[in-house]
């Protein structure tokens, strides 16, 4: 949908920017019959968003940018049949996609002579069909909605992946045993690159983030007054950052190709013993492979004897596939269905599950891709506290030329530092525990009970044990204590002190959680084309999570119990929930005269009615309390809890939907009491109705007409409190967001 956009500052200027975006997304299945015994079924699903941004302060250079976003799937599946117990399907499936940030006609134009940064500034790029002319012009509080920057691109980056994947599956049903067993090989890989150059006004240096998040310079605390756009007119800029320019590779260069293979082989057997008792079992091995870069372009490594970095493949004696695979995943299942009674069923299951194969890929790249390796966002900057003032005539220094994988202090092919001093925060993943497998143990106790025709309870119990999720420990922060006297205190502290690194953040495996639930679920049939299903659920959810948040990769996480609270309720435990539907298709429609069946015959209707728990939330001091506490803390500081935080259902108010007063700041550089997931958030209290009709209009012509109402009563219901005392996500306690409100949806639909 276009959107009209009026962005003023003070004023002084406005202008318009159109804001587009068409959108497109492609489903479709081919079947062929080959002959009697085979066939095959090709699938091909494309999406693709079209942006269409224009205007702004300068054309060309100030509205966003038209990122393209694209992907497809192409699935081939054949089916053979060998005999009536035999058959066997093989799967072959390819996929991309891409977020590019700059379009091929933008790109065009940044890098000819059209564009005004290539005649107002020097340096502006490689040459036509580079980078030429990609950057930011940053005047603080300039730009639409004020923010960074005001002209130009910051940053061009690709982020693109691409998948391979084959499988074989094979079905042999003899005498008992129903077997199952097959293998899939799955190929991920993921292409990215960034292009980072950009000249700041009026804001002070804050690396990594073009000066977007420094301090206004001209404020009561740093300064006189005046404004961001007179240091544009007086020639004197804030930050100049030019970007390394690299003798291979290419003008976007680094651009790490990396890839992560996986194997993966299964056998599954389902043996009825006798006509009441049948027993599955089965073993699944996984070979996930570690990720690599197949032009050596990441996955750098701390070496701690040398105070170094070190590439794969690039430095002598360090291979391409630097970390072994791990090779004893081996995963057993087995399972009963038990028949004790006629009416009386006992189901049981057990399951270890390793979470490898695609669902790794995007937590592998945090840790790895981006580890340590030199690269666009590491360039020669220029600002106002460097002993040469930055002025326009330096807007842009000469990019540094340099072979690919030199780090700005080398020390060898591949090796080296980015500078005394600096404290770089470094990111990687070893050779040793980063890539064990986490995985899951599954449990599961089902006992179904008929009570009378047509009804049905069942009682059932579900667990799950989470074992080695992945995180970062920092293993270069000082030992815990409070009161630092300075930064420099902290930093001589630190196990490897040179100051050439900070905080060294190395992935492990370690972290751990359960779940454990008991359901109630009752069905019945009705006569008449009624039919209601309801269950209750109570459950819970712990887990290990690291300071930065949860989840299978966190940072941080490297102090115990007593010190920082880190173990307890998960964002997404929802304790209680119940749930109601009821499916009504009235049958007498079919004892209706010809003439009256198609208009009051054919008509069903549906409700799901869903009562839950909301998510567990934890209370931070936006404000921090850690003034003198330099460790990898440095976030939200934890608060003490003197009371329970959580009202009654009656006293919970837009306003304050929590005991705030439960909640105090504990002495400075001193961590909280409270422990994670300890405040109850809104919950959910919905009903989703749908409508339809059936039509039929030929023996090979029918129709289904339908309207469905999500929360179909448009009951309020809040989803978002803020926990943060002193923070900005708005006052301590007050709701801050709700759920939508009702939504109608029309729909039709024809099989021929």
């Amino acid at each position: 949908m276009p959107a009209l956009i009026t962005s003023t500052r003070r004023g002084n200027y406005q202008y318009p920017a159109r804001q587009e975006v068409d959108p497109y997304h492609w489903d479709s299945r081919f079947d062929f019959r080959i002959s009697s015994k085979d066939s095959v079924f090709v699938a091909w699903s494309q999406y693709n968003g079209i942006p269409n941004n224009t205007g702004g302060l300068v054309p060309n250079l100030s509205t966003p940018s038209n990122v393209s976003d694209k992907s497809h799937v192409v699935t081939v599946d054949e089916a053979h049949v060998f005999n009536s117990n035999w058959t066997n399907e093989f799967i072959f499936a390819i996929g991309s996609g891409a977020l590019v940030t700059l379009s091929p006609s933008e790109l065009s134009y940044t890098n000819g002579s059209s564009n005004p940064f290539n005649s107002i500034f020097q340096n502006t790029g490689t040459g036509s069909g580079g980078n030429t002319g990609i950057l930011g012009l940053n005047i603080f509080n300039y730009g639409q909605l004020f923010t960074q920057p005001t002209v130009g691109y910051d940053e061009y980056f690709l982020a693109s992946n691409n998948s391979r994947q084959f499988s074989d599956n094979m079905i042999w049903i003899r005498g008992r045993h129903s077997m199952t067993f097959g293998f899939t090989y799955l190929r991920k890989g993921e292409e990215d690159f960034d292009s980072v150059r950009y000249v700041a006004y009026g804001c002070a240096p804050a690396p990594g983030a073009y000066c977007g998040n420094g301090p206004q310079l001209f404020t009561a605390n740093n300064g006189v007054g005046g404004d961001a756009f007179a240091e544009v007119l007086l020639g004197l800029p804030s930050v100049i950052h030019q970007r390394f320019s690299y003798s291979a590779g290419g003008p976007f260069a680094p651009e790490p190709n990396v890839v992560i293979p996986y194997y993966g082989a299964y056998f599954n057997d389902k043996l009825k013993v006798t006509q009441k008792l049948t027993v599955t079992y089965g073993l699944r091995y996984e070979l996930p492979i570690p990720i690599f870069a197949t032009n050596n372009t990441c996955c750098g490594i701390y070496e701690p004897a040398t105070d170094t970095i070190s590439i794969p493949g690039v430095t002598p004696g360090l291979p391409q596939h630097y970390a072994s695979a791990p090779k004893h995943d081996f995963a057993p299942r087995l399972s009963l269905a038990w028949q004790a009674r006629p009416k009386l069923v006992v189901r049981a299951g057990y399951g270890l599950y390793y979470n490898s194969g695609a669902s790794q890929i995007s937590n592998v790249l945090d840790g790895a891709l981006y580890g340590g390796v030199p690269g666009g966002f590491v360039g020669d900057e220029i600002d106002n506290s460097t002993p040469q003032e930055a002025s326009t005539s330096q807007v842009f220094q000469p990019s540094p030329q340099v072979p690919l994988g030199t780090f700005p202090v080398s020390t060898g092919p591949g090796q080296g530092y980015y500078g005394a001093g600096a404290y770089q925060t470094l990111f990687y993943a070893d050779r040793q525990q980063s890539f064990r497998t986490p995985y899951i143990h599954r449990y599961l106790l089902d006992v179904q009970k008929e009570l009378f025709h047509n009804s049905a309870i069942t009682f059932s119990y579900l667990g799950a044990e989470g074992r080695n999720g992945w995180y970062f420990y920092d293993q270069n922060a000082a030992p815990y204590q409070t009161g630092w006297a300075s930064i420099d205190a902290y930093n001589a502290a630190r196990p490897f002190n040179s100051g050439r690194f900070g905080d060294i953040y190395l992935q492990r495996a370690g972290l751990n959680s359960n779940y454990n639930a008991g359901i109630v679920k009752f069905t019945r049939q009705m006569s008449h084309g009624l039919q209601i299903l309801t269950h209750y659920t109570y459950s819970k959810t712990l887990g290990d999570r690291g300071i930065v948040g949860q989840g299978t990769q966190d940072t941080g996480y490297n102090y115990p119990q007593s010190i920082i609270r880190s173990y307890g309720e998960e964002t997404n435990s929802h304790r209680h929930r119940l749930l109601f539907q009821t499916t009504y298709q009235p049958q007498y429609g079919q004892h209706l005269s010809t003439y009256l069946r198609p208009v009051l015959g054919g008509w069903h209707i549906s409700a799901i009615a869903t009562f839950e728990s909301g998510n567990a939330l934890t209370a931070y001091n936006g404000a921090g309390n850690q003034a003198n506490d330099f460790a990898p803390y440095n976030g939200l500081g934890n608060l003490d809890m003197v009371a329970n935080p959580n009202f009654s259902h009656s006293k919970r108010t837009f306003a304050e939907y929590f005991n705030t007063s439960a909640f105090v700041v504990p002495p400075n550089n001193v961590q909280g009491t409270a422990s994670p997931g300890v405040i109850r958030g809104p919950g959910q209290n919905n009903w989703d109705i749908s409508f339809g009709k059936n039509l039929t209009f030929h023996e090979n012509l029918h129709a289904e007409i339908r309207a469905d109402m999500y929360n179909a009563f448009n009951h309020t219901q809040w989803n978002a409190v803020s926990t943060q005392l002193n923070g900005s996500t708005g006052p301590f306690g007050e709701v801050t967001g709700s759920r939508e409100g009702r939504i109608i949806q029309l729909a039709a639909k024809i099989v021929f």
